[in-house]
């Protein structure tokens, strides 16, 4: 086993999630609007992440943020 170190692998795991994340980025910007389709049964769980209690603006954040 070779000797990594926690620099070596905090910049491996910084590059493995700049990828994973700009791709996914990258699909998303991609998409149009109007074929976005939101999950009514996830948009909730999502809203309540921005804000608890689930108001209107947590929400809308759900809701755009995907897109930012």
């Amino acid at each position: 086993m070779s000797n990594i170190t926690e620099q070596e692998v905090l910049d491996n795991a910084y590059d493995f999630f700049f990828n994973l994340f700009s791709k996914r980025a990258l699909n998303y910007s991609n998409k149009k609007y109007k074929s976005f389709k939101v999950n009514p049964f996830t948009i909730q769980a999502t809203a309540n992440a921005f804000g608890s209690p689930i108001t209107a603006n947590s929400l809308a954040k759900a809701v755009v943020y995907p897109f930012a």
